[in-house]
């Protein structure tokens, strides 16, 4: 049998065997079409004494034996077209669920966000700590990833010595959703902590970069010697009680709990320092070094 031809047996009222070949393009088609087109079949000149003798009761017979046929075509089509549907929704949906969460990490990208860091553990994490007064400004490769460098007049070196003999410039992103910091110009001397890369010091929001005057005098105080004292020490982070030291070398920080106290107080008057025991605890600089609170929530 040729591809794509439909083979058919029959009977006739005397029993006699007629076999009929029908292309499968037929079924395809509306029973109506396909009685049509089983007539146009016959009459073919290579068909017609086929036709003559019993095309007619064929295609009637098609009229019967087509519709089921047809029935169960349209019933597959119209399954796979649903699952087809329900695929392209899925899809959709997926596709949806994708652009949003993109939109969210755009929005999320176009905002700086920094862990609360004590000015202590600032200062031991930098690579350079200076005290210095800008002087210039210059926009460096405008553009998306654009750089500013500020032009500084050094007051004090506080840390960095041996990274950095003298500064003269600093080096920030322009954007802040970047985490760059914008500093007036021949208006304040600030306190900038920074690393160091390729020669050159970076700064931005997540390094602690203040106006010196807002600084308390525990702060400068830190700065100047204090903060030295505890870099072997270790500022544990509270954000929820409760919360627990787990080695001698920690100091419990608090500042995120409001109820305990003034938000800020132990970054603004504490510092968490090495005593002879090999305890760490915060010290405020008032009396004895050995007369600190150790490890306390409230200090």
């Amino acid at each position: 049998m040729r591809a794509g031809w439909a083979h058919y047996q029959s009977q006739t009222a005397e029993g006699q065997t007629h076999f009929l070949n029908i292309p499968r393009q037929t079924f395809r088609k509306s029973p109506t079409d396909t009685h049509l087109m089983c007539k146009n079949f016959f009459e073919d000149e290579r068909h017609t004494q086929l036709f003559t003798e019993w095309g007619p009761a064929r295609c009637d017979w098609l009229n019967t034996a087509v519709p089921a046929r047809y029935m169960k075509r349209r019933a597959r089509a119209k399954s796979r077209a649903h699952r087809e549907s329900g695929a392209r929704r899925t899809i959709e949906m997926k596709l949806a669920l994708l652009i949003f969460t993109l939109a969210v990490l755009e929005d999320v990208s176009e905002a700086c966000t920094c862990l609360p860091t004590h000015p202590q553990d600032a200062y031991c994490h930098a690579d350079v700590v200076i005290r210095a007064k800008v002087v210039g400004k210059k926009l460096l490769n405008p553009g998306p990833s654009a750089r500013l460098r500020y032009t500084v007049k050094q007051m004090k070196m506080y840390k960095g010595f041996e990274k950095m003999q003298h500064v003269q410039h600093i080096y920030t992103y322009e954007s802040e959703s970047m985490c760059g910091i914008k500093l007036e110009i021949n208006k304040y001397q600030y306190l900038i902590s920074g690393r160091v890369h390729d020669g050159k010091l970076y700064t931005g929001l997540c390094s602690f970069t203040r106006r010196w005057e807002q600084l308390t005098l525990a702060q400068k105080k830190g700065f100047n010697h204090r903060y030295q004292l505890g870099c072997s020490c270790k500022i544990k982070p509270c954000y929820w009680i409760p919360c627990y030291v787990s080695d001698k070398n920690e100091c419990l920080w608090t500042d995120m709990q409001p109820h305990l106290g003034s938000h800020g107080y132990q970054s603004r008057h504490y510092a968490c320092i090495q005593l002879k025991e090999g305890y760490c605890g915060w010290y405020r600089g008032l009396g004895d070094r050995e007369k600190v609170i150790i490890n306390t929530t409230d200090p």
